[in-house]
């Protein structure tokens, strides 16, 4: 659900770590969608495969959040990448392990599962306007093979431009380039590929990006 005035993350994380469950709550409608399903693309598995392990998801997103020492994260969308490279790392550790990823892991309950249930649905549009969060997408399979047959730079600049909504300039930071112009010329061939991978309706399926 989108926020028309959200409140700062900076607060919902204050309140979280006072054990505030309606902010932590509010934490994880923010962000663990969008999260969910950059870690599955980085990760090669489908979006729904990391649903069916938001247990995993959920404990990596709170220790992310109460291990805070200082509330100095920047802004959403670094945030954003921030947990889900997070989420990332701990869903690989859990492969390692040999933990099945599956529901009901038990540790902690899950955010689908809860009174104001997340829906999917396509890719993200238009960037939100003032005080709005863009929804968490159920990536199409088609979209899915699209994004991981590109070289892992171009898939980067995409997830961490639509999905993280960094700026270019974030994303210069991110991922060591010049400046914000060469992410942006960089987003830009990686979006064409992507749009010839999906063929003739490759400009429906990214419109917005």
């Amino acid at each position: 659900m989108s926020e028309r005035c959200p409140e700062p993350t900076i607060h919902l994380i204050e309140r979280a770590r006072a054990e505030d469950q309606e902010a932590m709550h509010r934490l994880f409608e923010r962000f663990l969608p969008r999260v969910r399903n950059i870690a599955a693309i980085r990760l090669g598995r489908a979006p729904r495969e990391l649903f069916d392990a938001d247990d995993i998801c959920q404990e990596a997103v709170t220790d992310a959040f109460l291990g805070l020492d200082n509330f100095d994260i920047g802004s959403d969308g670094k945030v954003c990448n921030w947990l889900a490279t997070i989420v990332e790392n701990r869903i690989r550790m859990a492969i390692r392990a040999g933990r099945t990823l599956k529901r009901g892991g038990g540790k902690v309950e899950r955010f689908g599962d809860r009174g104001e249930a997340m829906r999917d649905s396509q890719l993200p549009g238009d960037a939100p306007g003032p005080g709005e969060y863009a929804q968490a997408a159920e990536i199409s399979e088609k979209m899915q093979r699209a994004l991981e047959g590109l070289p892992e730079q171009h898939r980067e600049v995409l997830l961490q431009r639509v999905y993280c909504r960094m700026t270019y300039t974030e994303i210069a930071e991110s991922l060591e380039l010049k400046n914000g112009d060469a992410v942006r010329g960089l987003y830009m061939k990686a979006l064409r590929e992507l749009q010839e991978r999906l063929g003739t309706e490759g400009v429906r399926e990214t419109a917005g990006w």
